[in-house]
């Protein structure tokens, strides 16, 4: 039994033993004084307190009243209960006949003061002790017996038991003994009416908690122990209660105002309820989240539960939340019985629309969210089922069906659609559809959630087709029209520098990602589209652990040809961090030059062969272009290369038009790209033209080569190079050497001498050409003689 109803029968008992004992004295000594003479000894007795009252007023035939009532704290010197006027008002004949009908009991003005003593007890707890018993096992003679006897003796009826304006005021000192904690309950009205021992009655009471009204109405029988009640409380502040929940709560509830509106059903084991609760203008920062806080957001809760006092078993049959408008329900069982609760319960979620919880989500929860537009339909249901204080352990099972679940990434929209089921620590993604833009892709996967919480299974990712155009594109007003200058800082075209304002940290990067999974997996593309380049069949071996994500054994075809590759990446650092090689055999480049840039005038044949390693950081191109580092070798055999702005500019320097179309036996390159730029050594080779390049190519696109073009006397003679050049860069086979210079950028090369090396190259002709006329071929003297002779020219050159 609760302690306001133990109160409740303590009061009445009290008062009905009062009503009884005044009708004795009555009988007997009918002046106030003999009352008071009598009464109060047997109260104070009673209830182990002082008691005083002032006047009395007895009528035998209509009742009595007593003023002032006073009974003071268990240490005499505290006032515990006072009431302004106490009147009880009976039928005098009935008593005749074994029948106590009592038409009134009132209390006018009551006045109780609840004090919770630093010990933790309160200052009513010895008024309900349970009877002792003595040697012979019989109840000691108490107030209890006489509450629980009296029906047997009389036929109790009273009509109605009125308290008016009355007043609660408790005193918390437990939680600070300094400082105690104090809360009011005001203009409490009580009344009970038709009350019998073995009948149902009912109970109205009203009250003012705090500024706050609480209603409560309803019946009673005190034969069975049971009722029902409806309890309506208007907005409460709750932050005014704080110290009794301050220390378990996971945050800090700056306002909250609770509002009740629930149905009670008591029995003697079972205690039911149903109805709804209400929180209004929330301010919460919760612990987990302490940078996003919530401000005026509301929370309704609907439910239906009973809870089992002598199984302390709570069952929830209805749940059901309304946050914002965002609608979630549950049902499930708490087992209190334990020190640690035991709990089955399941969540659903019912056709979940997440532009309506966008929608509907606080602003400080939803605004870094809102650039995603999340959309879609969530269904299904989560299970759990354990100890609490398991953790993520209590998940048991879940049924998720996701409908056209979307969000914009980048300039696109990305989606997501299928079933996704756990149980048995098992998760299975059954024929999930992943769209990207217009793109999709189908993930099967089934992984098992291990010992240390970390999934292991294996996964199917594949598409049909699957075209990076439409992926990598960017939005209209993000594309540049005007053209660069000679000398910018965008120099190729494939490359795209932002403006400063625009300079991206690595602070805005993604990552990094903690994902606790295990996971092998194969990835197969049917046709892989970049540009107009189709690379079919492209398979891959993937596994994800540590946060290290591996592709292994990736392949593909293009045409004829073959590319290999692998990779490494790791998702536990920010911007993300990876390394890996690439390979290519293609028949013929020109199937890769066409398809990967179709609209350019430039082309070349042969049979490539292309090896490249390659490291780095960053997803952003202001992160990953200057971390980038790539390392390989060109080979192309038996071909042609045409159209390059390189070749262009070569051709019009040396006003040669042939040269805009070299054939070659071989053409192979080395690079090496560090710290943004690139070491370069290349070479060509022709039966008419040989060129070898050194020097740097920076991303931005500028370049600083130095090229040695070697011509046949075919080649050098159709050069427009005035003869004494071409006589002086010729070898004694009528080829021709010269050193160039290549400066600008890829798009706008600048071809020119490379005087300091032609300079040079004379000057070894010279002396050449005047040693073997001053020393016949043979002589010993050769070397001194040809030293001299460099030592002059270099002075006559100015070196």
């Amino acid at each position: 039994m609760s302690t306001p109803i133990k109160i409740c029968i303590f009061i009445i008992s009290t008062l009905v033993f009062l009503a009884l004992a005044l009708i004795a004295l009555v009988k007997t000594q009918i002046t106030p004084e003999k009352v008071r003479e009598t009464l109060l000894p047997l109260a104070e007795k009673s209830l182990q307190r002082s008691v005083d009252f002032g006047e009395i007023k007895i009528g035998l035939f209509s009742g009595i009243s007593i003023a002032d009532l006073q009974v003071m704290q268990k240490n005499g010197k505290d006032e515990f209960f006072s009431v302004h006027t106490v009147a009880l008002h009976y039928q005098f004949w009935p008593l005749f006949t074994g029948k106590v009908i009592v038409d009134q009991i009132l209390l006018d003005q009551p006045k109780i003061n609840f004090i919770r003593r630093p010990d933790g007890h309160f200052n009513f707890c010895d008024l309900l002790h349970e009877p002792t018993t003595g040697g012979n096992g019989s109840a000691v003679s108490g107030q209890h017996d006489r509450s629980t006897a009296l029906p047997a003796t009389f036929n109790l009826l009273v009509k109605e038991v009125n308290i008016k304006a009355g007043e609660l005021l408790y005193v918390d000192k437990f939680k600070n003994a300094k400082s105690p904690f104090r809360y009011s309950l005001n203009n409490l009205n009580f009344k009970a009416r038709q009350i019998t021992f073995d009948q149902s009655f009912p109970v109205d009471l009203s009250a003012v908690i705090n500024g706050a009204n609480i209603d409560v109405s309803g019946r009673y029988n005190f034969s069975n122990r049971t009722g029902d009640l409806t309890i309506l409380l208007a907005p409460l502040g709750v932050v005014q209660f704080a110290p009794y929940y301050r220390d378990v709560f996971p945050g800090k509830l700056g306002a909250a105002q609770l509002s009740l509106n629930l149905k009670v059903a008591i029995q003697p084991d079972l205690v039911s309820s149903k109805g709804k609760i209400t929180f209004a203008d929330v301010d919460l920062v919760l612990d987990m989240f302490p940078d996003t806080g919530l401000k005026k957001a509301s929370l309704g809760i609907d439910y239906a539960l009973n809870y089992n006092v002598e199984k302390q078993l709570l069952a929830v049959s209805t749940l059901l939340f309304n946050f914002n408008g965002i609608n979630l329900g549950a049902e499930g069982e708490v087992d209190l019985s334990t020190p640690d609760p035991y709990l089955v319960s399941r969540l659903f979620l019912k056709k979940l629309d997440l532009r309506e919880v966008m929608q509907n989500l606080p602003v400080e929860l939803s605004r870094n969210y809102q650039k995603y537009s999340f959309a879609g339909m969530v269904d299904g249901r989560v299970d759990f089922s354990g100890e609490l204080s398991r953790g993520i352990d209590l998940l048991k099972s879940a049924q998720l069906s996701l409908t056209d679940v979307r969000a914009n990434s980048e300039h696109l929209r990305a989606g997501i659609s299928g079933d996704i089921t756990y149980a048995d620590k098992v998760l299975q993604l059954e024929n999930l559809l992943l769209q990207y833009g217009d793109q999709q892709a189908q993930l099967q996967a089934k992984v098992e959630r291990a010992p240390d919480n970390i999934f292991h299974g294996e996964f199917d990712l594949s598409a049909d087709t699957l075209d990076l155009n439409k992926i990598l594109s960017k939005p209209t007003s993000e594309i540049r029209s005007e053209p660069e200058p000679v000398g910018s800082n965008t120099g190729n075209k494939g490359i795209a520098v932002p403006a400063e304002t625009e300079r991206k940290t690595l602070a805005d990067d993604i990552g990094p990602f903690d994902i606790p999974i295990d996971i092998l997996g194969t990835l197969l593309v049917k046709r892989l589209i970049y540009q107009k380049l189709n690379v079919d069949k492209v398979t891959a071996d993937l596994s994800l652990k540590n946060n290290s994500l591996s592709i292994i054994n990736l392949t593909g075809q293009i045409g004829d040809g073959e590319l290999e590759g692998s990779a490494l990446v790791n998702l536990g650092v920010k911007g993300l961090s990876y390394q890996g090689e690439m390979s290519l055999r293609q028949p013929n480049v020109m199937t890769l030059i066409s398809g990967l840039f179709p609209d350019t005038e430039q082309s070349a044949t042969g049979q490539l062969q292309w090896q490249n390693n390659f490291s780095g950081s960053g997803t952003l191109a202001d992160n990953w272009l200057p971390a980038l580092q790539l390392k390989g070798a060109i080979n192309l055999q038996q071909g042609s290369v045409k159209g390059f702005p390189a070749l262009e500019q070569l051709a019009g320097f040396l006003d040669s038009p042939t040269l805009k179309v070299i054939s070659f036996q071989s053409l192979t390159g080395q690079y090496d790209l560090r710290d943004g730029l690139a070491r370069i050594k290349g070479q060509l080779n022709s039966s008419k033209t040989k060129l070898i390049s050194t020097g740097t190519v920076a991303i931005d696109g500028h370049l600083n080569l130095n090229l040695d073009a070697r011509f046949s006397p075919e080649v050098l003679g159709k050069l427009g190079l005035n003869k004494v050049l071409k006589k002086t860069v010729a070898d004694q086979d009528g080829w021709g050497t010269l050193p160039l210079l290549i400066r600008g950028t890829l798009d706008h090369p600048q071809v020119s001498y490379n005087s300091v090396a032609l300079q040079d190259q004379v000057i070894e002709k010279a002396s050449q050409k005047l040693l073997e006329k001053l020393v016949p071929e043979g002589d010993g003297n050769a070397e001194p003689i040809k030293k001299l002779l460099d030592n002059t020219l270099n002075k006559l050159f100015g070196k």
